[in-house]
């Protein structure tokens, strides 16, 4: 088995890679503060914009009372489906 050495570093380069790397965790924290301000100042915005329209439901009826819908079978028992132009479906 070989010997491994391992080098000594001086404390002063040591304390300078500290300095650096508590520079680095700053700016990181900086950073993400920044990207999370932003995400939610465009999801407000995203929410004042959508607010300013206005919601309109509109409803139509086809069929009226006195009206009548023909349809014409293929079954010979008379158990069919009908799908209106509502979306509505009639069994029978």
């Amino acid at each position: 088995m070989e010997n491994k050495k391992t080098a000594s570093v001086p404390y002063t380069v040591y304390e300078a890679e500290q300095v650096r790397n508590a520079k680095l965790v700053r700016m990181l924290c900086i950073v993400i503060i920044v990207c999370v301000l932003a995400l939610v100042g465009t999801n407000l915005a995203w929410v004042i914009y959508e607010k300013q329209f206005e919601v309109v439901e509109e409803t139509t009826t086809t069929v009226t009372e006195h009206e009548s819908i023909y349809v014409e079978q293929d079954n010979e028992n008379g158990n069919n489906n009908f799908i209106g132009h509502d979306g509505d479906i009639t069994n029978g």
